[in-house]
């Protein structure tokens, strides 16, 4: 995979029709029209056997449905709201490949900085399932809690071709989990970024992922992050039900 190549799947994917049952889930918080389009021209042409999704909704009902084509597919979808979860598996209904995974969001600690991510038994779930070749990035949300540490987590559990899709990446708090992802991989991580689209999606590749960097993040930056978590951890939306 090139930033050629995923530029020319792009220009592909403009031309891709989307159900009516997809687009009507379209909000605010989901994938626009034009990811969804990347989406699934990236599956069509990567045909990846094991896919992640980090946040469920319109994406979960959009890779379910290329299952058909893709006979060896599987699809993980996590969520960290019990109650959004449910949607999505209603959307999908009993699919023999897609399993779903409630994950709460829990304290995580890489390299001096804490984070708040999923938890409840997500490293073992995802461990049981991997690799992956595709993982989509569009949960937790962003602004409250951060998506920097997704990452950091499924990182050991990647194939050698794996690319990572990172939705709302024009937005503040994606662009700084970006940067700092750059600095653990180094030259071993470049992405193509689509700011055109709605807030943002990114098509991330990292060589050897695995073999995860241990930066040196400061003590303003390691301040910050256990400040930003305290608050967090204090949210009414720490288990993503509505209100």
């Amino acid at each position: 995979m090139t930033p050629n190549k995923i530029r020319s799947i792009a220009r592909t994917a403009q031309s891709i029709e989307i159900s009516t049952a997809w687009t009507s889930q379209i909000t605010s918080s989901t994938l626009c029209h034009e990811s969804l389009q990347l989406l699934v021209a990236l599956v069509r042409d990567r045909r990846p056997t094991r896919i992640l999704e980090l946040g469920g909704g319109v994406s979960t009902a959009g890779l379910a449905g290329e299952l058909d084509a893709l006979p060896a597919t599987t699809l993980l979808s996590c969520d960290h709201s019990s109650h959004y979860l449910g949607l999505s598996r209603e959307q999908v209904g009993s699919h023999p490949r897609v399993r779903f995974l409630h994950a709460p969001l829990e304290l995580y600690r890489f390299a001096g900085k804490r984070f708040v991510t999923y938890g409840g038994g997500f490293d073992e779930a995802i461990a049981a399932g991997g690799p992956y070749d595709m993982v989509l990035v569009d949960g937790p949300p962003g602004y409250e809690f951060g998506r920097e540490a997704a990452l950091y987590r499924v990182a050991p559990y990647l194939s050698d071709v794996a690319i990572i899709l990172l939705d709302d990446s024009a937005r503040e708090p994606e662009q700084q989990a970006m940067h700092q992802w750059k600095r653990v991989w180094a030259d071993r991580f470049w992405a193509v970024h689509f700011p055109q689209y709605k807030k943002g999606f990114s098509v991330i590749v990292l060589r050897d992922a695995s073999r995860i960097g241990r930066p040196r993040f400061g003590v303003v930056n390691r301040l910050r992050s256990y400040r930003a978590t305290r608050l967090s951890m204090a949210s009414p939306n720490l288990k993503g039900d509505p209100a």
